[in-house]
């Protein structure tokens, strides 16, 4: 079969039950596992006797190998103890406190080569880093009646890779367990009719959108993971991710709210259904939008990430470990490209005392104490700790502990209101400094960043110190201090990079097809961004075949998803722009310096029922750098087979700079089936002030600026015909993710009954004071938004911009009028600078135009009547306009006019409605005071038929 479900899974071992009596004596250790890996967990529950209350302790042998070393666990009803035992010596690892213990308490030990973790009915009672001891056996004793224990299952643990792109037949869930509401495999638009699926990325997963819909996946032992998952929000609501999962009503929950109107993103923590807020940022996640949504569970530190930012931080005590969770509430969501894979960490806040040190001597910190964490095979960590302000002191942060005697190590000097780092290796005839800096004012975070033989001193995230380290060879990593009665930090974290994501796939199909091949099998780079890239040669950003979701592009415009390239043969697909004057996608990073993009792009054929041409529009493959993420009109434009296929340009905001005739697509027909399946390949180079573009490696176009904009995103575009794009790649000398500007929603006041009849004059008002009065946008687009504002005591109506370009459409609720009962029209208008806009009608139903800002260009076959005396300045205008008189005048053999379709709204000029030439992301007009003046002798019940029911107040 084609269809698989594509993932790996952890493998793991049935659980290993031992029942456990409960002398009443001391007695030795029963065995209950004769061979421990070096990674397992043990969980089991206590019980609680009447018998010697508050007497009593249960003992768990760790690593005994029968020689009189291993760890001892020693609970009882109040603290918890790890004791290290080495022959006759004893030394204690670490304890806790247990809590309030009631009915049959459960606990759970995880335990990997250098950490031990209990927790018991819930709470983190005890963690420590212990590597002395491996394998062995595990035993249990109990001494007393007042704790005992019931029985206790051994699981051995492994690296966790867990990843789904849910490829898989209709009705299949996977490794998923639906907990809540109802989940169901979306299958792209296209494969109706045909089994074989030739498409980038045919499959994603669907929650319905009622109430919460939640699924799990993973064990109860899974612990210190990465949680990454693409999600598309629909609506308003809310989305997110679970870790720690330990039911319906227990989890940690990462959840974003979506829509307009939301606010920001928290961590939350649910206890039996109760939700307490950890953290939160201003944040919210963009209806229609791909994001992804990443988790990092560490100890007892969580943090999310969006799109690669850091979002909200949290520390916990609770559970520690579980599955995992996609979940939405109140909308619907698509997921995608869910991955667990493990993560190595340590993360402690130095709560309680610091135990399981050893001496140490370094060169600025004599007699100190050290603290090791981390494992012998470490790579590439970044450790951070976090200073006491107001505290003198010494400490230091070592790595390379695998070799304990000659490590490295930054050593960090608090004194005054200044901090001195001194970053050293120590060998074996003394210390080599790597590199010194001094910092004025105490950071809230200092740390190191390992990366090779690279060593990175970071400030608050900002570098510090910079050095080369040539023995650097990775391994266990301390801490250390000299002792006094307080640290001179608070809290240290350390983790590992996680696992690069798979390189973009390309469908063996398409591999296969000659005219594909060009990009299909040029060298794959991984699809990943780079921050820090060579000055002197750009780096790959982006490589995108769009096998994963789009979360590196913004929708800027239209509807964008995996769709039938030619919808007669719908087995094929590819990633598409459509349901748009004006398809946008935006990338979501801002590319800085130099700059290279190669795209291959192809028309959609939006007319299939056509046998001969298929195509409405053939041409606009556009592309424009440099932009400010909303505005086209910001950047450079390059548009391949422009203007109705007659010329290829380059656009410097919305100047033409550069043209070529000669570059258009040749004969552009299905039947012609060197079009029909071809792929145009688009590239272009900015180096400094200098741009070429190059349309299927023959330069088109060369422009050197001599004033050249600065950074910017990049966008695939088109006018009037729908884009498909097969693969992108882009590199830059620089890159950061952009800041998306965002709107705040306008007021919108429920209800339509804003219009009054007027007696003298008789006529219909309608001054916004009960709401928008029934004005509306084109809601089937979502592109303009429609609310009221106040100025003084008058309201108004605000028509904003939510795109670039777009109809900015604001339609009347007047029903067909005779225009000889209503001749006039009246109202108060103000524009922002940019903003184009006419007056647009049907006159027994031939579109009409009354100019406003826009001017005269009617952009269709409309008849243009008299201008209207308004500019768009930012200044009310008072208009009172005679439409019936100039009806007449245009159409003098026309007895009676019936006006309908009454709406201000861009002209459909090209490249207006893309955004170039006025109409930009957020601008705005506003209106008041409308009225529909009409005759004397207009009786009430005539007026009453201009608007629909339930729209007219009283006298």
């Amino acid at each position: 079969m084609f269809l698989q479900t594509r993932f790996v899974h952890l493998l793991f071992f049935p659980l290993a039950l031992v029942q456990i009596s409960s002398p009443a004596e001391p007695a030795d250790f029963q065995w209950v596992q004769d061979k421990a890996g070096e990674s397992f967990a043990l969980r089991g529950n206590l019980t609680l006797g009447t018998r010697g209350r508050g007497r009593g302790q249960v003992e768990l042998a760790l690593h005994d190998r029968g020689d009189g070393r291993r760890l001892e666990l020693h609970m009882t009803r109040s603290r918890a103890r790890l004791v290290n035992l080495q022959a006759k010596n004893w030394e204690v690892v670490a304890e806790g406190e247990m809590p309030q213990l009631s009915g049959r308490p459960a606990f759970q030990v995880f335990r990997d080569s250098w950490r031990l973790l209990l927790v018991v009915e819930g709470r983190r009672v005890l963690h420590a880093c212990e590597a002395s001891h491996e394998g062995g056996r595990i035993g249990v004793r109990q001494t007393g009646g007042g704790l005992g224990l019931e029985a206790m299952a051994y699981q051995p643990c492994a690296p966790i890779y867990f990843t789904d792109d849910f490829t898989r037949l209709p009705g299949e869930t996977g490794e998923w367990q639906v907990l809540s509401g109802a989940f169901r495999l979306h299958r792209t638009d296209a494969h109706k009719y045909d089994e074989r699926v030739y498409s980038a990325n045919a499959f994603r997963w669907e929650s319905s959108g009622k109430g919460i819909d939640l699924a799990w996946a993973g064990q109860w032992f899974w612990r210190n993971y990465h949680l990454a998952a693409s999600v598309r929000p629909e609506g308003e609501g809310a989305v997110g991710l679970c870790v720690w999962l330990q039911g319906p009503g227990n989890a940690m929950v990462f959840r974003c709210e979506t829509g307009r109107r939301a606010q920001r993103s928290r961590w939350v923590r649910v206890v039996g259904g109760r939700e307490e807020v950890l953290a939160e940022a201003e944040l919210p996640l963009e209806s229609g939008q791909w994001y992804r949504l990443e988790v990092r569970a560490v100890d007892r530190h969580l943090e999310a990430r969006v799109d690669g930012q850091t979002v909200a931080i949290a520390e916990v005590d609770e559970w520690l470990s579980g599955g995992v969770g996609i979940m939405s509430e109140g909308c619907s969501a698509c997921f995608d490209d869910v991955r667990v894979v493990s993560l190595e960490g340590y993360h402690e806040n130095f709560a309680g005392r610091v135990f399981n040190t050893q001496p140490i001597t370094l060169q600025g910190l004599e007699k100190g104490r050290l603290m090791v964490f981390g494992g012998p095979s470490w790579q590439d960590a970044r450790c951070q700790v976090e200073p006491v302000s107001g505290r003198t002191g010494s400490y230091c942060i070592l790595y390379g502990l695998s070799h304990p005697t000659t490590p490295g190590y930054l050593h960090i000097a608090q004194k005054g209101d200044h901090i001195s780092l001194t970053l050293q290796r120590k060998k074996s005839d003394g210390v080599a400094v790597l590199g010194e800096a001094r910092l004025d004012g105490l950071p809230s975070r200092i740390g190191i960043e390992l990366n090779g033989r690279r060593v990175r001193v970071l400030a608050d995230g900002q570098e510090a110190l910079r050095a080369e380290d040539t023995e650097a060879t990775g391994g266990r990593m301390g801490l250390a201090w000299k002792p006094s009665r307080y640290l001179p930090f608070q809290r240290v974290n350390a983790e590992l990079p996680v696992e690069s994501e798979a390189a973009p796939a390309v469908h063996p199909q398409f591999v296969q097809e000659a005219t594909m091949q060009e990009w299909s099998t040029s060298q794959v780079a991984r699809r990943v961004v780079t921050w820090n890239l060579s000055e002197s040669s750009p780096g790959v950003l982006i490589d995108d075949t769009f096998s994963a979701a789009p979360v590196h592009w913004w929708v800027g415009r239209g509807s964008w998803n995996i769709i039938p390239r030619w919808p007669c043969d719908d087995r094929w697909s590819w990633l598409g722009g459509v349901a748009s004057e004006s398809p946008v996608l935006w990338t979501k990073y801002r590319l800085e310096g130099d700059v290279i993009l190669d795209a291959w792009v192809a028309p959609f054929m939006d007319n299939p029922e056509d046998p001969v041409i298929g195509y409405s529009h053939p041409g606009n493959l556009n592309v424009t750098l440099c932009g400010d993420g909303r505005n086209l009109s910001s950047g450079y434009s390059f548009l391949f087979a422009a203007r109705n296929n007659t010329t290829s340009q380059i656009l410097r905001k919305e100047k033409v700079v550069a043209e070529n005739r000669a570059i258009c697509m040749v004969d552009p027909r299905r039947t012609n089936l060197a079009f029909q399946r071809h792929w145009f390949h688009l590239r272009i180079e900015k180096a400094g002030a200098r741009l070429k573009y190059f349309v299927d490696g023959v330069q088109a176009l060369e422009f050197m600026d001599s004033e050249p904009l600065s950074g910017g995103q990049a966008a695939f575009w088109s006018w009037q015909a729908g884009l498909m794009v097969a693969r992108v790649r882009l590199s830059a000398q620089g890159a950061v993710v952009a800041v998306r500007p965002s709107l705040p929603a306008l007021e919108a006041p429920e209800g339509t009954r804003g219009w009054k009849a007027l007696r003298i004059p008789p006529g219909l008002a309608c001054s916004f004071e009960k709401g928008t009065g029934g004005w509306e946008s084109d809601n089937s687009t979502g592109e303009a938004e429609v609310g009221i504002r106040h100025e003084g005591p008058r309201p108004y109506l605000c028509v904003k911009n939510l795109v670039s370009g777009g109809a900015f459409r604001l339609q009347s609720p007047i029903q067909h009028y005779d225009s000889s009962r209503f001749p006039r029209l009246a109202f108060q208008f103000r524009a922002d600078p940019g903003v184009r806009v006419n007056l647009q009608a049907k006159a027994n139903g031939n579109p009409v135009v009354i100019p406003l800002t826009a001017g005269a260009e009617a952009g269709s076959e409309a008849a243009v009547l008299p201008a209207a005396a308004v500019s768009a300045d930012g200044q009310w205008h008072a208009v009172r306009y005679d439409v019936a008189g100039a009806l007449r005048a245009r159409f003098p053999s026309i007895a009676s006019l019936m006006v309908s379709d009454l709406e201000f709204s861009a002209p459909l000029v090209e490249y207006l409605r893309s955004g170039i030439g006025g109409n930009g992301y957020g601008c705005e007009y506003h209106l008041a005071e409308f009225c529909l003046e009409g005759q004397a002798e207009l009786e009430m019940e005539e007026m009453r038929r201009v608007l629909p029911k339930d729209y007219l107040l009283d006298f």
